[in-house]
């Protein structure tokens, strides 16, 4: 058994065979406290500085999970989970919905990792969510119909993430964000930076986000082609109070149904629509 230390995220430890196995994150070295057991019950106790090398094939996904459930659904198969605490990694086949119960708090640093895409939308959602540390690689063959964290599709309470950070970067290979934030009530993270001008469907994007108020004026929304794909966008973020008056909205000729319905706060210029500044 391990008795202190921990593994590079992406390894996994097998108890019954006493091997380390899976596909490290990261290259470096871990010192770990093993202890092994005779046939007699006997131990000793080892200590290790273990080298972990190499790089993930394929693209790896990391994020930071606490207490609280977790759900991973449709991602491809040949996927495979390491769900960060110590338990078991779980192997992948597209359709399905793999739930981890997380039932001491952490944080727990997750990863899953995808040697190629098909073209299906993909979730991870769950209270126990509370940020991604990092994408997928952009190499990665195939490509995503949509990805969001399931607010959008589960609905809340029980599936609602307590999200609160994501990578400065977009995800990449995706063009639908419809729902990605939705009911991410604790989301106010730094997004300004995305690049957002392959992406066809912000609808729902932040609907019922309730804390999120960032600066995403410079965002291009010119490959928006519907009132559709940016509708109910904004509805009840309550928070959000942003000069958008900047987007290239040319292709959305009149306001979106229920885009900053509900949204209290906005006194800030909105989108010009049927223009592009």
């Amino acid at each position: 058994e391990i008795v202190s230390g921990a593994l590079v995220a992406g390894l996994s430890w097998n108890s019954a065979t006493a091997t380390i196995s899976g596909t490290p994150s990261e290259s470096g070295l871990m010192d770990l406290l093993l202890r092994v057991t005779d046939e007699e019950s006997l131990f000793d106790d080892h200590p290790d500085e273990i080298s972990v090398t190499g790089e993930p094939s394929g693209g790896l996904f990391m994020f930071t999970a606490d207490v609280g459930g977790l759900s991973v659904k449709n991602w491809p198969t040949g996927s495979v989970i390491d769900w960060g605490d110590g338990s078991s990694t779980t192997p992948v086949v597209a359709g399905n919905t793999y739930v981890h119960t997380y039932d001491s708090s952490g944080p727990y640093t997750g990863a899953i990792n995808v040697p190629s895409f098909g073209s299906g939308a993909i979730r991870i959602y769950g209270p126990a969510l509370i940020g991604v540390d990092s994408w997928w690689d952009s190499s990665i063959p195939g490509s995503i119909n949509a990805f969001d964290f399931g607010g959008y599709i589960s609905g809340p309470p029980t599936n609602s993430p307590n999200l609160s950070y994501v990578p400065a970067t977009a995800p990449p290979i995706v063009s639908n964000w419809i729902g990605m934030f939705a009911y991410a009530d604790s989301f106010n993270g730094d997004v300004s930076g995305w690049d957002t001008s392959n992406c066809v469907n912000m609808a729902n994007m932040f609907t019922r986000c309730a804390a999120f108020n960032q600066d995403i004026s410079s965002w291009d929304t010119s490959s928006i082609g519907s009132t559709f794909a940016m509708q109910a966008m904004f509805y009840e973020a309550v928070a959000f109070n942003q000069d958008l008056s900047t987007w290239c909205v040319a292709n959305v000729a009149t306001e979106p149904l229920a885009f900053a319905g509900g949204a209290t706060s906005w006194v800030l210029p909105k989108p010009i629509w049927g223009t592009c500044p």
